[in-house]
């Protein structure tokens, strides 16, 4: 999806995602999200392919974004974009967004939350311009059984020169 004649967004399906570890999740591909339901306290790596934009060589990667709901406790609480081997940002943060969390008017109306996260950068004259393919690595957090988090879209902004 376009956003603009120097930026696009381009998304992967929540399907797409793939565990680093298959122990202390029970993994569903339900519909249209991928749900991750906790053991117990234990956390999971889940790792997305984001395809690349053509050109790549003069586009940067400037916004994450993913639509999410979670259950109880669970949790994204940190995101690590990559160009290739090389990361390019690291957010720490608790995402969640329950039932009752505040949505975009086009979010359904079963909890999905689309969350936006600027990436920060080390400072630089010019930004990073992609080298490779990009990579979305997302940490989630169970503190107890059932606690769950619903991923349906992973999503990267490409700004062009």
């Amino acid at each position: 999806m376009a956003t603009a004649a120097n930026s696009r967004t381009v998304w992967v399906h929540g399907h797409a995602g793939s565990l680093q570890t298959s122990t202390g999740f029970l993994v569903e591909r339900l519909g249209y999200f991928l749900r991750l339901k906790g053991e117990g306290n234990d956390d999971v790596w889940v790792h997305y392919a984001v395809p690349t934009v053509e050109d790549a060589d003069s586009w940067w990667v400037d916004r994450m974004r993913m639509q999410i709901r979670t259950w109880g406790e669970g949790a994204i609480t940190r995101v690590d974009v990559w160009d290739g081997a090389s990361r390019l940002s690291t957010v720490e943060r608790v995402l969640s967004s329950s039932v009752g969390a505040q949505r975009r008017e086009t979010d359904s109306t079963e909890g999905l939350c689309t969350i936006d996260l600027d990436l920060p950068r080390a400072p630089e004259p010019v930004p990073s311009i992609v080298a490779a393919g990009i990579g979305v690595s997302l940490l989630v957090r169970s503190t107890k059984p059932r606690d769950a988090v619903a991923i349906a879209a992973v999503g990267v902004d490409f700004k062009g020169s």
